[in-house]
């Protein structure tokens, strides 16, 4: 039996496809100056997308700031074209867009 092909494709603006629900940022830091007792999400604007998986539709849009769990499962990746570090973080992990 033929299974269906994946028409969803991955999305970059930096030359690299991440996969499957995996969405490619780069951190934003903001300067804090007096620590809060509930930790914050981390930010960063979106410049690549997987095509999402059969349970996680890929609905993060290139150029989007996200906020995403500060205690998720992250891979930090230097991108040699670019020079920058990029970090590799699950949907999933991803709390709210701005």
């Amino acid at each position: 039996m033929h299974k269906p092909k994946n028409k969803r494709k991955s999305k970059s603006s930096i030359g690299v496809f991440p996969n499957a629900d995996y969405v490619a940022v780069i951190p934003i830091i903001e300067d804090k100056s007096i620590e809060l007792l509930i930790e914050e999400p981390l930010k960063g604007m979106v410049v690549g997308t997987g095509p999402g998986t059969h349970n996680q539709e890929m609905d993060i849009e290139l150029g989007a700031v996200v906020h995403y769990m500060r205690n998720a499962l992250q891979t930090r990746i230097e991108i040699d074209k670019t020079g920058k570090d990029y970090v590799f973080i699950r949907r999933s992990d991803i709390v709210c867009s701005e």
